[in-house]
């Protein structure tokens, strides 16, 4: 076996420097020397190079040499799709296992299985796979198999079991990769740490920052880990709401993986350009993007992205009332999900019927399953609460203080909260939104004064002035006309306990100042039946804090009546609420 202290050529290997090494290789290459060159030359994309080079030594090989080269060519085989030929090699590989192979060949071939199993969506047996190549590599002394395997196990971890455990393996292999001076692995890793805590909702105020930061630094030829950045930065910027900024970046990964022709990618990019057109309200246009990144895909190997397809096209047809089609949809995804899915494509299926779930540190679907609304406001996932909210892509609506002094505009598929609405400004937008834009009945209604234009005018200018900014980029919903005012049509007011299409205003009297908690709360509790702060926060899944301001609100405004002190405190409905 080759030794990684006296063989420079594979000490330039382990460290990533695959540049350096094809450059410094002799024209006439020893044996042990080929399979090194084959791992350069598969992890820099020149798979018809290793090819013809595979061809030509394939014969001179002893079994520990061919177990690595065809290792290292069924890795550039599957990252280059060509799944069909390497999963004949891993196979080839496996039957190697029958003679009782050194350690360090028990890696290879456990590692490319285990791979060839994490492109295939078999993230359940993958992992055991590739916790028996760790095992190998510990056995051998192997530090980069044992980066390898921890960065793979890293991965598997992540989509099946425990996110917060896999980004740790993850690290560990960045740490390694460090140590050993692989700056490539190290990068990969570390980049797959911030796109998973992207996905998963972990530290969502500053991530946006640090994927963008990370973009930045990339160089320019590093075309695969750039496009993967583009692609989550343009998918957080969807889920904050953000449309105007995720064309640019999508456009942009366009240019590269249409340039480089990485199919995996093309089909997450169609994904990502399908629900933009979704949440702006062009769902025919989203259906066939869907369908374009189906037929980027394997359909024996790329099961998990057939599935995030399948999913994004149940949203779709259910959107367009296609019944016939949703239910087969469903039917589809429910099998293919018990066979192929991870914990997102769980979870995506237990919002239709029940299941058991495991797995920790799926934050952002902690939170849509727990409808925490707190939480996701606090986080600036804003488009999350299209779907807490139940409200439709193409509405435009304003719902005041759904958090309490926060109120959220939802416009076409882009979400911003509202903050500083005076109760002033409110009663000008109720007036607004129920027709009364005229001056004189601006002044009737939001003051209650008898309309002197003398008097009035600049009084109505400064407060639809101070509406439209604090409106911010919907500000154009209020529209200027001769006689006054108006709210552009379509425009829709709604609480949780107040549809658009009920809406009156005499039920304003409760509104005011009120979240959706509080309403809620008013609605369902009955007078002479006590609620404690503890039962308060079960029923709206809130912190204690919170569940202790909101009832001390409604104890001040006279809607609840208080008993008891300290941890005795209850409170009940007054009765002329009601």
């Amino acid at each position: 076996m080759m030794k990684s202290e006296t063989n420079p050529l594979e000490r330039l290997l382990f460290q990533g420097r695959y540049q350096e090494l094809l450059a410094a290789r002799p024209e006439r290459l020893s044996r042990d020397m080929v399979p090194l060159v084959l791992g350069a030359l598969s992890f820099t994309g020149r798979m018809d190079e290793a090819l013809a080079l595979f061809a030509l030594h394939e014969k001179n090989f002893d079994r520990e040499q061919k177990i690595t080269a065809t290792f290292f060519l069924a890795l550039g085989l599957i990252r280059t799709s060509d799944y069909a030929h390497a999963r004949k090699l891993i196979a080839q590989n496996l039957l190697a296992l029958r003679g009782s192979p050194t350690a360090r060949s028990r890696f290879y071939i456990h590692q490319g299985l285990a791979f060839y199993r994490y492109f295939c969506g078999r993230w359940d047996a993958g992992l055991r796979i590739a916790t028996k190549a760790f095992e190998a590599a510990l056995e051998d002394g192997f530090s980069y198999g044992k980066i390898l395997s921890s960065d793979l196990r890293g991965h598997l971890l992540v989509q099946v079991h425990n996110v917060d455990e896999g980004l740790k393996f993850l690290s560990d292999a960045a740490l390694m990769a460090r140590k050993l001076g692989n700056a490539a692995v190290a990068d990969a890793a570390e980049i797959s740490i911030l796109t998973y805590e992207a996905q998963y909702g972990l530290r969502p105020k500053t991530i946006m920052s640090k994927l963008k930061a990370r973009l930045k630094s990339r160089d320019a030829t590093d075309t695969y880990s750039r496009a993967s950045l583009l692609l989550e930065i343009s998918r957080q910027l969807m889920l904050r709401g953000q449309l105007p900024e995720v064309r640019a970046y999508l456009d942009e990964a366009s240019r590269l993986i249409y340039m480089f022709k990485n199919r995996r990618q093309e089909a997450l990019l169609n994904l990502r350009w399908a629900y933009l057109s979704l949440i702006s309200g062009e769902a025919y246009r989203a259906l066939s993007f869907t369908q374009a990144a189906e037929r980027c895909l394997d359909p024996q190997v790329d099961r998990s992205l057939e599935l995030a397809a399948l999913g994004l096209q149940l949203k779709i047809v259910k959107q367009l009332g296609i019944g016939e089609r949703e239910l087969s949809l469903e039917k589809e995804i429910q099998q293919k999900s018990k066979l192929f899915g991870g914990m997102i494509h769980r979870r995506m299926l237990n919002r239709q019927s029940p299941l058991l779930l495991s797995g920790k540190g799926d934050r952002l679907g902690e939170m849509v399953d727990e409808k925490d609304v707190e939480r996701v406001l606090s986080s600036g996932l804003l488009l999350l609460l299209y779907e807490l909210k139940d409200c439709s892509w193409e509405r435009q609506i304003f719902w005041p203080d759904l958090s309490p002094g926060v109120s959220v505009i939802f416009d076409r598929g882009r979400v911003h909260t509202v903050t500083g609405l005076t109760p002033l400004m409110r009663k000008t937008l109720t007036a607004l939104l129920q027709g009364h834009g005229r001056k004189d009945e601006l002044i009737t209604h939001v003051w209650g004064y008898e309309y002197d234009p003398q008097r009035h005018d600049s009084l109505i200018y400064n407060s639809v002035t101070g509406l439209r900014k604090i409106l911010g980029p919907s500000a154009h919903w209020i529209e200027t006309t001769e006689a006054g005012y108006r709210m552009a049509s379509g425009i829709q007011l709604r609480t949780d306990d107040v549809r658009p299409e009920t809406f009156s205003g005499a039920t304003t009297a409760l509104a005011p100042g009120l979240n959706h908690r509080q309403l809620t709360f008013l609605k369902k509790v009955k007078p002479g039946e006590f609620i404690h702060v503890r039962s308060y926060q079960k029923l709206f899944h809130v912190a204690e804090i919170t569940a202790c301001r909101d009832l001390a609100s409604l104890h001040r405004e006279g809607y609840v009546l208080r008993v008891g002190r300290a941890r005795a405190t209850r409170y009940t409905v007054a009765g002329e609420t009601r």
